[in-house]
């Protein structure tokens, strides 16, 4: 017992020194090392506020972060999450200003989670009830024209959700 008192000592005086994001990176580190879930919640279930990604479910005040560190914490399992994900963060760091599926599969692409057919993926999120994404204009007039698309407050909603690992709410 007196050397888990000693390590939160030697915690506390670490976590003390940095700033909030950085003390939530460093703990969702030890988490993933030391095999425990990394999905940050409230402790008392709510969704108040993803502190590494400095998101309020009713406001954005702080920023997001890059996006691989967001990307990861939001951890999509398949690709029309990737794109939800991806859809959020673009949205988020440009105002809402409608976005072009090249720019988001581009972002994926980075990271490495590149999707194969993002129309696709952007297709399954706006046949969810209620649409996760909204497509806002075509231009050109075959299929292979360029689409620019939003993403909706449901998809935002879906978002928080894969944050907090709340994924009922």
């Amino acid at each position: 017992m007196p050397d888990e008192i000693d390590s939160m000592r030697q915690l506390d005086l670490i976590f003390g020194a940095l700033d909030d994001t950085a003390r939530v990176r460093v703990f969702y580190w030890a988490a993933s090392k030391y095999g425990y879930p990394t999905k940050e919640t409230n402790i008392r279930g709510t969704q108040e506020s993803i502190r590494g990604v400095g998101i309020n479910e009713k406001s954005l005040d702080g920023e997001l972060g890059d996006f691989a560190d967001f990307y990861h914490s939001a951890s999509p399992s398949d690709n029309a999450g990737r794109a939800l994900v991806a859809s959020y963060w673009l949205s988020e760091t440009t105002k809402g200003e409608p976005f072009q599926s090249q720019t988001l599969n581009a972002l994926l692409k980075d990271l490495g989670f590149q999707v194969g057919n993002i129309t696709d993926a952007l297709s399954t999120c706006m046949r969810a009830k209620p649409s996760w994404i909204v497509q806002t204009r075509k231009s050109g007039s075959s299929k292979q024209a360029r689409k620019t698309y939003k993403i909706t407050d449901a998809g935002k909603r879906r978002v928080v959700q894969m944050l907090t690992g709340n994924e009922q709410a």
